[in-house]
């Protein structure tokens, strides 16, 4: 009997209260939208035009997920030459991939045509460091190959996309954490990615990133942790073989971390890698950049690199 009078009260109370409650939802709801509304636009740039992104939200996708699908997209971006000297092998991001550039001037044939060498180019658009770790540790590609010089092209950038969960703002693709466990590096799964289409959720996410890669001295130990990693694992698949890492300098673009670049990477040069900054191949200063840009002025385009891959084939000694 008190059981039914509690009930009684209780459905009473909700009666009672039930516009305070619908009205408190819908307070929520419009904040929720207006949330959406701003971080859409602010994820966006603001640009009017990508009205119709507002809402326009995609399936999560993960990164094996991803190249599995597109394996042979990254693998025709190679170079191959009939020739006996050994290969190159590319590693980095956008710029390594020749983003925006003819492919028939693109970093890879550039270098081929310098060398007269096959040019494997395992670089993927909009990553860093922990997807070139995932493609030397697991793409079974690599296990064909022999390269003599593996290249890894460097910019600052790399150093916040550690620490990034999608690519500005609207693609998981290149979701791809790890933390370090004392000498170990193990993957972060994703957790609750059906919330990762929401604007609030990724601007949010944004935040986390740029706080995490404001600890200069930490970000660049991981980055720098991973490279050793990489160049272990080269160095047990391919013994002779030399690693270049190098190093875009005051490029208009990625100069929000200084950090990184003016860093003496001294531990990486202990270890028997080769470390080239751009600076040291040209005089950047003196350097017209306007015209060496691509379209969206994010990029190096086919002029710079035929300005400044010859002087960086010679000063390593690739022959």
């Amino acid at each position: 009997m008190n059981f039914l009078l509690f009930v009684k009260k209780f459905v009473s109370r909700i009666k009672e209260n039930y516009l305070i409650l619908f009205c408190n939802l819908l307070v929520i709801f419009i904040l929720f939208i207006l949330s959406e509304y701003y971080c859409c636009y602010d994820t966006l740039n603001f640009k009017v035009d990508n009205i119709k992104n507002l809402f326009n939200y995609s399936k999560f996708c993960s990164f094996e997920e991803f190249v599995s699908k597109n394996h042979d997209f990254y693998i025709n971006k190679s170079i191959l030459k009939k020739t006996d000297k050994k290969p190159i092998l590319l590693l980095g991001c956008s710029f390594a991939q020749g983003w925006k550039i003819p492919e028939s001037m693109s970093p890879s044939q550039q270098i081929s045509d310098i060398t007269n060498r096959t040019v494997y180019n395992l670089s993927f658009g909009g990553g860093s460091i922990q997807h070139n770790y995932y493609r030397i540790m697991n793409d079974s590609f690599t296990n064909d190959i022999n390269p003599e010089y593996i290249v890894y092209i460097f910019i600052n950038d790399q150093i916040r996309r550690i620490y990034q969960y999608q690519f500005f703002g609207n693609q998981t693709i290149e979701y791809l954490r790890y933390k370090k466990i004392d000498d170990k590096f193990e993957r972060i799964e994703p957790l609750f990615t059906f919330l990762w289409k929401f604007y609030t959720v990724k601007r949010i996410q944004e935040i986390i990133c740029n706080f995490k890669v404001g600890n200069h001295d930490k970000s660049f130990e991981y980055f720098v942790s991973m490279m050793m990693k990489i160049r272990s694992k080269t160095k047990e698949k391919w013994p002779d073989s030399k690693f270049i890492v190098l190093v875009f300098h005051d490029f208009p673009t990625i100069n929000n971390y200084d950090f990184y670049i003016n860093n003496d990477w001294q531990i990486l040069k202990d270890n028997g890698i080769q470390v080239i900054s751009t600076n040291e191949l040209i005089n950047e200063k003196e350097f017209n950049k306007d015209i060496c840009t691509t379209a969206d002025k994010n990029h190096p385009n086919e002029l710079y690199w035929k300005i400044i891959l010859p002087p960086f084939v010679k000063k390593v000694g690739i022959n």
